[in-house]
């Protein structure tokens, strides 16, 4: 990821910005990184809290030049393939994991699993003819200023290497880093570092039981004991090395399919190839393969005292509590001069720079409210009932009959409804049969549950607990939202009972920025507009209490439902079209 490198460039960072109309709020921003770029190395980090339709992207684009080339990480593909769609003539250069590039030679196959992971040479052979659609793309990005990717993608590749190797090309530093939507870079580290095992689970998906001893058999299939650490983790390794012995095969499997000679295959690996495609087999390697990442990450951390392993219905999880360590050894390190974080929703300044493990005096915060007019899109205090773990059965038969009515009241329109939990969709969408829902099923991804919804003639629902941030549903693709519960983690996982243990004002501020995103989900430009209704009775003793690190902009949208006309707000809104 060298290419071209270039050095801090000449001017400010308004004088790179990329567009000749430059917007208020915008205007705003970049007079205060210039103020920022004038101190020279005083402030290694910016942290830009920036509302809604500010326009972030062209702020990063300027940055990204100022400094001469730079990282962008964003949280999903759909992100990415808005920074290409932008700035793709101006620089911006984009990598996706290798699963989501089709191998030259070998039709249907993914890159992760093409011809050159069998055959000897291949490799060289198509790099060299600019026939590998990933290598392509990653000799691109590398020569760009604007290196575009995921979270997921910069993580996984940069655990692999360390800040200031010599890997041919292959991963160095650049002279910045620009998080976007850094409201999600603790679930990413968490993600990209914690596991769970299950035995059960992963012998129904894998048949990892298949080709083992009764000894390992044994073992394998052992109750797990939440307290007995060193039993656990002598499962764990014992589990990685079914892993790798599963990949194998796998090998095996899918050269089988390709080839047909079944010559060298045993009686079990012949078994588990019935109705098994070579996408799938790609899928399940690929799958394994992370796994394995993330166990060795955890056998090669430092401090084990930072993770906590957990044992629940004979499931192992093992996860790190903080994730400081992580951000400084997967991201930090490979910045040469800034790391630039950008959300709408930071809200607790001091708690996200102790996450992250910086130093306030080394950071310069630039906040700037949103723009878009309170009246197009009212939050629409709808109070059903209490919605916690004691009240929740009693609440939710109220729910739904509110749901409907709400449905009702939007016949033709998209929308979405936000449930916090998979068990709250599943029991909306149980109890009110309507083809409009659209609701992501096991081995689906929220990418294709978006594109149904968005493709789709009907007036669809997105039905989803995790479609809180990261997902652009712009006018039409919604114009009604309704978020059933406050989006809480649940603190039924020990790593969040310990963290809020630590300090109950990042558990509030999680769901904070969690609701914060969720009503800003349908409202995305200035002549966009859409109606957020909450059910949920705790909303009102959570404004209450946290009234200071709520934006105003999103304060002056409260409504009661008492005061609400929605035909009168849908009429006016049309009108204004």
């Amino acid at each position: 990821m060298s290419g071209t490198y270039k050095t801090l460039q000449g001017g400010t960072v308004s004088e790179h910005f990329p567009y000749n109309s430059v917007r208020t709020a915008q205007k705003d921003i970049l007079s205060s990184l210039d103020k920022i770029y004038a101190f020279g190395n005083k402030y290694r980090y910016i942290v830009i809290e920036a509302g809604t339709g500010i326009g972030k992207s062209a702020i990063a684009k300027a940055i990204s030049e100022k400094e001469g080339n730079c990282y962008l990480l964003t949280a999903t593909k759909q992100l990415q393939d808005q920074y290409i769609k932008d700035f793709g003539n101006m620089g911006a250069k984009a990598v996706k994991g290798s699963v989501n590039y089709e191998c030259s030679r070998d039709e249907g196959m993914p890159c992760s699993n093409g011809e050159c992971k069998f055959t000897k040479g291949i490799y060289t052979q198509c790099t060299l003819a600019g026939e590998c659609p990933y290598y392509n793309a990653k000799k691109e990005a590398e020569g760009s200023e604007m290196y575009v990717t995921s979270y997921a993608y910069f993580l996984r590749i940069s655990r692999k290497f360390q800040p200031g190797g010599d890997y041919h090309g292959k991963f160095t530093k650049r002279n910045a880093i620009i998080v976007d939507e850094c409201h999600m870079l603790e679930d990413q580290l968490l993600n990209c570092a914690g596991f769970s095992l299950s035995s059960k689970k992963m012998n129904d998906r894998y048949k990892m039981n298949h080709g083992l001893g009764f000894k390992e058999l044994c073992l394998y299939n052992r109750k797990l004991k939440d307290g007995e650490d060193e039993k656990n983790i002598e499962w764990v390794h014992l589990v990685d090395s079914i892993i790798m012995r599963k990949m194998m095969v796998i090998d095996k499997q899918i050269q089988c399919v390709k080839t047909g000679n079944r010559a060298t295959m045993t009686a079990d690996e012949l078994s588990e190839l019935e109705d098994m495609d070579l996408m799938k087999l790609a899928n399940k390697k690929e799958e394994l393969l992370r796994l394995h990442e993330k166990i060795q990450g955890y056998f090669l951390s430092e401090n084990k005292d930072n993770w906590i392993m957990s044992v629940k219905e004979n499931t192992l999880s093992i996860k790190p509590i903080d994730v400081d360590g992580l951000f400084q050894k997967l991201i930090n390190g490979w910045a040469e001069r800034k790391v630039v974080f950008m959300s709408a929703t930071i809200l607790d300044k001091v708690g996200f720079c102790k996450d992250m493990g910086i130093t306030p005096n080394e950071t310069a915060f630039i906040t700037r409210d949103g723009t878009f007019s309170s009246a197009n899109s009212p939050i629409v205090y709808d109070p059903i009932g209490s919605m916690n773990y004691k009240n929740i059965g009693t609440t939710m038969p109220y729910v739904i009959e509110e749901v409907k009515r709400i449905m009702d009241m939007h016949p033709n329109e998209k929308g979405i409804i936000h449930t916090s939990t998979y068990n709250i969709a599943k029991q909306i969408t149980e109890a009110i049969h309507s083809d409009r829902f659209v609701v992501r099923t096991v081995g689906e991804s929220n990418e294709s549950l978006f594109k149904y919804h968005a493709t789709s003639e009907k007036p669809t629902i997105l039905v989803s607990p995790s479609l809180m941030a990261g997902v652009d549903l712009h006018d039409d693709l919604s114009r009604f939202q309704i978020i059933v519960k406050l989006p809480y983690i649940s603190l039924a996982d020990e790593r969040v009972k310990r963290k809020m243990q630590k300090d109950k004002k990042w558990y509030t501020c999680k769901m904070l920025r969690n609701l914060v995103q969720e009503c800003g989900r349908s409202t995305r430009n200035e002549a966009d507009w859409s109606v957020t209704y909450i059910l949920d009775n705790a909303f009102e003793t959570v404004m209450r209490y946290n009234q200071k690190m709520l934006p105003q902009s999103f304060k002056k949208r409260i409504v009661n439902v008492n005061d609400f006309d929605v035909e009168e707000y849908e009429s006016r809104m049309n009108n204004a079209r």
